[in-house]
């Protein structure tokens, strides 16, 4: 793929899906599930505070007759709520609202009402920047503040499970660090060599993992040679995975805001899919996220049958 768009064409044929809503107070998420709901994508349950549900909806001109209002005292409660409702099946992906994301991950996590969870969790956006040539998946810049080796190994299997979910058969992954050679002085040096051997050794699924490697590398093959190294990749990489929460949070918002990209993001890790982007994005980018999530749950299904 190489635009957000074309997730949105896939997921028109994708079926139907009820998507739960943790805050539905905010307008850009109303606007985002009726025209999931315009698209047939299906319905919405809207956890939060139903009296200023129903007046953001009015204010926008929104009918809500084709969703469902759960009135919920608080964002606890709110999060809670559309977890339970995810968990039960009464919805098959779980979206972010005007919650805090720690407050819906605590809710997803809880271990006697939460979702099921396959492996550990980690965020990858999914992000369509002008000046790339394809679609960049970047994690873990939401969830996994410093990973270990051991849970870096799960955030690349988890962002290529996203990749295989957008038809990126065999997707190329830069483990990010500030050079390319291995420095034990610099940890994020010797986990992405690490990666890259398990890479070859086949432990991280059907993808090709590159590491230590810096960002402009990752993003343009001709820079190896300018550097006088014989470039891993052809073309640039599918999947850049960062060290830590700083970078990933820096190189996102650097990307979304100086490079004008747009995103969309969903958590990896539970049966159901959970999908998580700012509070502060627009409708679309809202609409694409419940797009990726569907896809997501389409290729859980696959892999259950």
């Amino acid at each position: 793929m190489n635009s957000l768009d074309e997730i949105l064409e896939r997921a028109d044929r994708a079926g139907p899906c009820r998507v739960a809503v943790a805050g539905a107070e905010d307008p850009e998420v109303l606007r985002a599930v009726q025209e999931a709901q315009r698209r047939g994508w299906g319905s919405a349950l809207l956890a939060g505070d139903a009296r200023r549900v129903r007046r953001a909806a009015e204010q926008l001109g929104l009918s809500l007759a084709d969703h469902e209002v759960l009135d919920c005292g608080g964002p606890a409660e709110a999060a809670a709520r559309a977890v339970s409702e995810v968990r039960h099946g009464r919805a098959q992906i779980l979206l972010k609202g005007s919650v805090e994301t720690s407050v819906l991950l605590r809710a997803v996590l809880d271990k006697d009402r939460g979702l099921s969870v396959l492996r550990p969790l980690s965020h990858v956006a999914v992000m369509q920047v002008p000046s790339y040539p394809k679609l960049l998946l970047l994690t873990d810049g939401g969830v996994n503040i410093a990973p270990d080796l051991e849970r870096k190994a799960e955030i690349v299997r988890n962002a290529v499970s996203v990749a295989h979910a957008l038809g990126i058969a065999r997707p190329t992954v830069a483990a990010l660090a500030a050079v390319e050679r291995v420095d034990p002085k610099m940890p994020a040096t010797v986990d992405a060599a690490a990666l890259a051997v398990m890479s070859r050794r086949g432990q991280l699924g059907n993808c090709v993992v590159e590491g230590p490697v810096a960002f402009d590398l990752a993003i343009s093959p001709s820079h190896w040679l300018k550097k006088g190294m014989e470039p891993p990749f052809d073309e640039p990489v599918d999947i850049i995975v960062v060290p830590d929460i700083e970078v990933g949070n820096a190189l996102g918002k650097s990307l979304m805001l100086v490079g004008r990209a747009q995103t969309a993001g969903i958590v990896v890790g539970t049966r159901e899919p959970v999908v998580l982007l700012s509070r502060a994005d627009p409708s679309i980018n809202k609409l694409r996220c419940i797009g990726l999530g569907m896809l997501m749950r389409q290729r859980l299904g696959d892999q259950d049958a």
